[in-house]
């Protein structure tokens, strides 16, 4: 189901609303697509982009170097010279003596930009269970980018990256021509219609995911459970052994999980054994973790594990859905989406209530997340 660009974004704006509202199904695993470089691209650039996601290896050094800490937010590891098929946005192959072409007719912009093109750098991720899931990714993907881009009127040049046996995803380089009505809009409206597409495609792989914003789940997940999966992929063993009891005593206060020194000690000891610097850094900043807060009392150290950081994420996703209900409200006809408006709001105004007057405010947020959403 192609559809255009207008369409595509009520589409997504809808669905998004109702995700927030909590009209639709909860819990499943959202996909992501992420804008990892947009806006104007000399020639040179955007080929050794491409040569980055093709894994050629006539990418020097240096340059490959750059694109992979501006292209990976995972921190993995890639290997030059390890070719992998490069599609266009229909799908189709293109071989690796043709891509020079491809960008060659890709149109320069006018004026004193006249040796640059206007291109974009997305990943395109779906949370997968097993290796053996990575070609249903290529292809929920594959039809995502057909259904929206192609159709859309914008070049595409992709491939699938599979060195994250559980992560498989997809780096796509777009080219947007002067008169294509793509752009990915400050409040990420693009993006949702994208994202839409590709959860779409990915449930009909076979795939139990969502299309939502972190900020309108109803259920989004808790700064402390987070932290406990960096902590998961830093200290391990450390996070089997101890974790549990962290989130527990930061829940439950220090009446109902009382402070064992001994227990502490073997807890510091265990994180030191894996990461002596994070060891470190949980001592001085968060010694609940341990068990026994130290010098600080009890409530400042459950304080400075949970509360703070969990007032600025309320705050932040209040404002994001204030923003979201007056989008809704704006773009549908009167009655038509009504119900889901005022269920965002109710939201919003629960979570103003749960915070205290001096951290109700706007709180600091990226340019494209302060300005007013629009659809055209």
């Amino acid at each position: 189901m192609s559809l255009n660009l207008q369409s595509a974004l009520r589409a997504a704006l809808l669905e998004r609303a109702g995700i927030a509202a909590g009209a639709q199904q909860r819990g499943l695993r959202p996909c992501v697509v992420k804008s990892i470089g947009a806006g104007r691209r000399t020639r040179a650039s955007v080929a050794r982009l491409v040569d980055y996601i093709a894994r050629a290896d006539r990418l020097a050094p240096e340059d490959f170097a750059a694109e992979q800490k501006a292209a990976l937010a995972d921190g993995g590891v890639i290997r030059p010279g390890d070719a992998v098929a490069v599609f266009d946005e229909w799908s189709r192959p293109v071989p690796p003596q043709e891509i020079d072409a491809v960008l060659a007719s890709w149109p320069s912009m006018e004026g004193p930009d006249d040796h640059r093109v206007r291109a974009r750098h997305l990943v395109f991720t779906v949370p997968v269970d097993h290796p053996a899931d990575a070609p249903r990714v290529e292809i929920a993907v594959a039809s995502a980018i057909r259904e929206t881009l192609a159709v859309w009127d914008n070049t595409v040049l992709w491939a699938l990256h599979t060195d994250h046996a559980d992560h498989p995803h997809v780096h796509a380089v777009i080219g947007t021509p002067p008169d294509a009505p793509l752009r990915l809009d400050r409040d990420g409206l693009v993006l949702d219609a994208l994202r839409a597409a590709l959860a779409r495609n990915a449930r009909a792989s076979g795939f139990d995911v969502s299309a939502e914003r972190r900020c309108d789940r109803p259920d989004a997940e808790p700064p402390l459970m987070k932290e406990l999966d960096n902590l998961q992929r830093r200290v391990p063993n450390w996070t089997a052994a101890w974790g549990s009891g962290y989130i527990e005593r930061a829940r439950a206060g220090r009446d109902g999980h009382p402070v064992d020194p001994t227990a502490a000690a073997r807890s510091r000891d265990a994180m030191a054994a894996e990461d002596p610097k994070l060891a470190a850094w949980y001592a001085a900043h968060r010694p609940l973790a341990f068990g026994d807060p130290g010098e600080l009392s009890w409530e400042a150290a459950r304080a400075s594990a949970t509360d703070a950081k969990a007032l600025r994420d309320r705050a932040a996703r209040r404002h994001g859905l204030a923003v979201l209900a007056d989008t809704v409200d704006r773009t549908f006809p009167a009655g038509d989406a009504d119900h889901l408006v005022h269920a965002i709001r109710a939201r919003v105004e629960r979570m103003a209530a749960a915070m205290p007057p001096e951290r109700a405010g706007t709180p600091s947020q990226p340019r494209r997340e302060r300005r007013e959403g629009r659809v055209r």
